[in-house]
């Protein structure tokens, strides 16, 4: 005999979750616009690697909300990249100091 028991989310748990999912669609479009810029392939293949998971976690906490039919916010996206724009500043002042 199977038992399902399904247990719906805490009120607490809602809004951890939509952080969660706030937060994973900023990282994976920081991650993106970031990799952009990068031209060592170690670097690169971590960075994808990290894209990966980030998206997953978007997919599944999308499920889970689903689910429980809770409204998908709004999450950031790749039309939000502006891979054409400079590098920032930080990232350019590091890679003058490795250089030298």
């Amino acid at each position: 005999m199977t038992i399902t028991h399904r247990t719906e989310l805490t009120p607490s748990e809602v809004p951890n979750l939509w952080k969660s999912y706030q937060t994973e669609s900023r990282a994976f479009c920081g991650i993106k616009d970031f990799s952009v810029h990068i031209d060592d392939p170690h670097i690169r293949s971590v960075l994808e690697d990290a894209l990966e998971i980030s998206k997953k976690h978007v997919n599944r906490i999308t499920e889970i909300m689903k689910t429980e039919i809770y409204p998908i916010s709004a999450e950031f996206t790749e039309q939000e990249i502006d891979t054409k724009r400079k590098i920032n500043f930080i990232y350019r002042l590091n890679k003058k100091k490795i250089q030298r």
